[in-house]
């Protein structure tokens, strides 16, 4: 048998190579799974800060981040299918 003779990593390796479409995949992914854990942490940071200035700058940050995520996420589902 042929595959016997081939070296171990050889198999393993094919299953490595990931196409442009599965490195956008991931890409994609951790985006999302960061603006996720980005936006609870701003809601808290405009709980805790006293300066008006900031707490207004905070607030816009968290509109865009929550924008920036709606838009991803819209654009990443059909990317999505067929990936854990």
């Amino acid at each position: 048998m042929a595959h016997k003779n081939q070296p171990s990593g050889t198999k393993r390796n094919a299953k490595k190579m990931m196409t442009i479409n599965d490195k956008l995949v991931i890409y994609l992914n951790d985006a999302l799974a960061i603006e996720n854990v980005a936006i609870p942490r701003l809601q808290q940071r405009i709980k805790e800060v006293s300066l008006p200035e900031a707490k207004e700058q905070l607030k816009h940050h968290l509109e865009e981040t929550r924008e920036q995520q709606s838009r991803r996420a819209t654009y990443f589902e059909p990317w999505r299918k067929g990936y854990p």
